[in-house]
């Protein structure tokens, strides 16, 4: 039927594409980008096609273009493959969608509009779960930390424990010494020879004794104290 076309009928039919009047008479080699996309759907809509593959179909088309574009899409009864960017193009007529994420493909079976809005929830979820995961990670960092100062502080604090274990028990050491140094000295027959003298220094020897044992059973108690900590820990 279209072979046997009139010249009417040719141009009534780029019409349709926005060519009127001498635009009908140009060469292809003098249109532009936009213009020769449209010649190539007018060309296409020839075809006894069921199939069209569309890639960026509505670069260079001016708005009236791509409208007429959409209306002839949409009375289209094959199908239709469309790769695009144009968002709202694919809005209009998209009833399936392969959504590519880097090296994998996505398919959703539903509208362009639908997909997006689905997009839209996962992307609020997985910022959510972001969000939920730093505040986790910096609440398990801050544990750590809390747990690591805690042991440092144990480990102070034994420390400071042992220092104070060693000092007491050199110093339970030193008093036992001296301990025995004044019960020699009182034990000593000649200290009572000096009469008055040997006996004054008898009783200052007593005295110092009396407080050296005194003194050793404080140090005593306070080593015994100080080694129970760190028997416990």
């Amino acid at each position: 039927m279209r072979g046997r076309w009139t010249r009417g009928h040719i141009q009534n039919h780029l019409g349709c594409f926005g060519f009127s009047g001498d635009d009908v008479q140009r060469r292809t080699s003098v249109l532009s980008g936009g213009e020769r996309a449209r010649v190539a759907l007018a060309l296409l809509t020839l075809r006894p096609a069921n199939l069209l593959v569309l890639d960026e179909p509505t670069n260079d088309l001016d708005v009236e273009s791509i409208e007429a574009l959409e209306d002839g899409l949409e009375e289209y009864e094959g199908s239709v493959i469309v790769v695009s960017h144009d968002r709202a193009f694919l809005r209009e007529l998209a009833t399936r969608v392969w959504a590519f994420d880097g090296e994998r493909i996505h398919d959703y079976g539903g509208t362009f509009v639908e997909w997006e809005q689905q997009r839209a929830e996962q992307t609020v979820r997985d910022r959510t779960s972001r969000a939920q995961e730093s505040v986790a990670n910096r609440t398990t960092r801050t544990e750590v930390r809390k747990a690591a100062a805690a042991r440092r502080e144990i480990q102070e604090t034994r420390r400071s424990a042992r220092r104070v274990a060693e000092s007491l028990e050199q110093a339970v050491h030193a008093a036992e010494a001296r301990i025995a140094e004044l019960e020699r000295a009182l034990a000593d027959p000649a200290l009572y020879d000096g009469g008055a003298d040997g006996a004054r220094e008898a009783g200052r020897l007593s005295a110092e004794l009396t407080k050296a044992r005194r003194a050793l059973d404080d140090t005593l108690v306070r080593w015994t104290e100080a080694s129970d900590v760190l028997d416990a820990e």
